[in-house]
């Protein structure tokens, strides 16, 4: 609304920019208008207390409202998920802790979506999704055993980027002489020793083996010396290449299979959820 549409005292309905129901809205009332530059914020309050606010966001006044209009429970969307959030961590630990962990583990398209074939940071998203799996219970039996195997691929391909790791922490002295002699001195070695420190490998596939056509990852020294202007990385791609093109093969598999137990165990555990709560109480009621 436009200042000249509004004054002081007056009860308007109030939407957040990025509003969760075209029909909710909080009912505030306008406290003041403040100097700040194109004047058109203001002080109002509603249940919650005072905030300031652009003019822009009172749509009408309180009893304009249709009938379909209604007092939203909450102020922002922000705060309706936070308070979602803590009602299901309230309901359920064990299965908030787990959807949360697993939430940061989707599959990936190796190749799709500017993702390179083998990213640097699988070895953390390794780690983290082997972990996840032995916290999801399936019961006992065959699916126990196809859980453990999963487990151990997930292992092995840790494995597998360790090693990696493993080869840039002793060819680091070598990236450090070499940046001693370049222009820029201290670049490549520290992005390594970065990556190196947060768990990472120290480089995308796409940085020293990109990929051309159908013929896969490159494994050319020139390619990888053209790519990061470092001999060093160059020797250090001949030594791991083949550790990449593992990667490449089996890592998108091994998130891929992890994940599918994280389905099979949300499926179960929701369905473990209904059967515990009353059905008068799978209605979610309005925040206290």
């Amino acid at each position: 609304m436009l200042k000249r549409q509004v004054e002081i005292g007056g009860e308007y309905a109030w939407q957040e920019q990025h509003s969760f129901s075209p029909n909710e809205y909080r009912k505030v009332t306008l406290l003041k208008f403040l100097d700040k530059p194109g004047g058109r914020h203001a002080l109002v309050r509603d249940e919650d207390g005072e905030f300031v606010t652009h003019l822009g966001r009172l749509i009408k006044p309180w009893s304009a409202l249709g009938p379909k209009g209604k007092e939203s429970d909450f102020r922002t969307r922000a705060e309706k998920y936070e308070h979602e959030r803590r009602l299901a961590q309230e309901r359920d630990p064990v299965g908030f802790e787990i959807e949360e962990r697993w939430q940061a583990l989707s599959p990936f398209e190796p190749g799709k979506g500017g993702i390179p074939r083998v990213p640097e940071w699988l070895p953390r998203m390794f780690n983290d999704m082997a972990s996840g799996i032995l916290k999801l219970e399936m019961g006992r039996g065959v699916v126990e055993d196809e859980q453990m195997a999963c487990y151990r691929m997930l292992q092995n391909m840790a494995e597998v980027c360790e090693g990696i790791r493993n080869v840039a922490r002793e060819m680091l002295p070598a990236w450090e002489a070499e940046d001693n002699e370049a222009q820029y001195p201290g670049s490549m070695a520290e992005q390594v020793r970065r990556r190196l420190d947060d768990g990472e490998l120290p480089f995308a596939s796409s940085e020293i083996m990109p990929v051309y056509g159908v013929y896969g990852m490159s494994r050319s020294r020139a390619t990888t010396e053209y790519h990061t202007g470092s001999v060093v990385a160059a020797d250090f791609m001949e030594r791991v290449a083949d550790d990449y093109e593992e990667l490449d093969r089996y890592a998108s598999l091994a998130v891929r299979w992890g994940w599918g137990f994280y389905l099979r165990w949300r499926t179960k555990h929701e369905a473990e959820m209904l059967r515990a709560v009353p059905r008068t109480g799978r209605r979610s009621g309005r925040r206290p």
